[in-house]
């Protein structure tokens, strides 16, 4: 296979503390689960009794049977392979929400509203001294 058709990536294996890694070029047309187990061995993954699950750096999910070619995979990506589990969508929060989270720990909805309203607030302040 010439490497110039190959979508180049890294595929980081994770499974507890133990992490090892390696660099492939995938054919376009392959998906993650033709190769997956081959490369788990040639970089020393450790066994795992449930299948891998692939996911961006950044967390989003990767369907491990669509061929790489057609996933958001661009030269040099990292593709991180850990033990399968249920998917979780990552969250994206804004400052004032992460505020109202870490400041209402009380439980009442009362309290993390006005957790909310006094980090939006701080928020603007914030802005407006700086504008």
């Amino acid at each position: 296979m010439d490497i110039d058709r190959g979508i180049r990536v890294t595929l980081r294996f994770s499974a507890g503390r133990t992490t090892s890694s390696i660099d492939l070029a995938i054919p376009p047309a392959s998906s993650l689960a033709e190769v997956v187990e081959e490369a788990a061995g040639l970089a020393r993954a450790p066994r795992i009794d449930r299948p891998w699950q692939a996911q961006s750096a950044a967390g989003v999910p990767l369907d491990e049977h669509t061929p790489v070619g057609e996933l958001p995979l661009p030269h040099g990506s990292i593709v991180v392979l850990s033990p399968e589990r249920p998917r979780t969508p990552p969250v994206a929060r804004d400052a004032a929400e992460a505020a109202a989270d870490a400041t209402a720990e009380l439980g009442s909805p009362v309290d993390k509203e006005r957790a909310a309203q006094a980090a939006a607030l701080g928020g603007l302040g914030a802005l407006a001294a700086a504008g």
